[in-house]
């Protein structure tokens, strides 16, 4: 990358991560371009010079996030096999199901989706395509787990429920001070349901 293209790979970042951080706190629908650019240290000629609208910047927010855990999912060692495989991909899973301002935005962003169809079309495919990537990493714990392709197919769509529904459900069963604690026994205890050690 050149000089100008490295300062535009920073800006474009630096507006993620605000966008992220504000639309955790105030939602995608209240979130402000103008609060978005100041969160980033940047103004909102920068932000247009970036991006066309709020939409523009959410959806490529998505598909920055969406490619970070795609390489974060990638780095699981290829020859890890059995029980040291099956530990590494639940410490992947909650991690993922403990990153709230990620559970926030993907829930935001279904919501967006679910309203306006068309932008699920442009996410669509680099969301499948990380769901891919982890369904193949479930179909390599099938023996270990006991698990037939299509049971391992059920389970993914459990997992990918599961770590938005307790972030949901929990707090209104639970005291604030235990539910993170309730959280991650629930999670836990599913994940090892689903895909039981040998």
């Amino acid at each position: 990358m050149n000089k100008f293209e490295k300062k535009s790979a920073l800006t474009r970042t630096a507006l993620f991560r605000a966008a992220q951080r504000v639309i955790v706190k105030d939602g995608y629908e209240r979130a402000q371009l103008e609060t978005i650019a100041k969160e980033a240290g940047r103004t909102k000629g920068s932000v247009y010079a970036h991006f066309k609208s709020k939409e523009e910047l959410f959806l490529a927010m998505i598909e920055f996030i969406i490619a970070e855990r795609g390489r974060a999912l990638r780095q699981l060692s290829l020859a890890q096999r059995g029980e040291a495989l099956r530990l590494a991909v639940r410490a992947v899973f909650l991690r993922a199901a403990f990153d709230d301002a990620w559970l926030v935005i993907i829930l935001e962003y279904k919501l967006h989706a679910y309203r306006h169809p068309r932008a699920a079309a442009r996410i669509r495919e680099s969301y499948n395509k990380l769901w891919d990537e982890v369904h193949g990493l479930l179909l390599r714990l099938a023996p270990h787990s006991g698990r037939t392709p299509e049971e391992v197919s059920t389970c993914l769509e459990i997992m990918r429920a599961l770590p938005p529904a307790l972030l949901i459900e929990v707090p209104l069963r639970r005291r604030p001070a235990t539910a993170l604690k309730a959280r991650r026994a629930s999670f836990e205890k599913a994940f090892d349901l689903l895909l039981p050690a040998s």
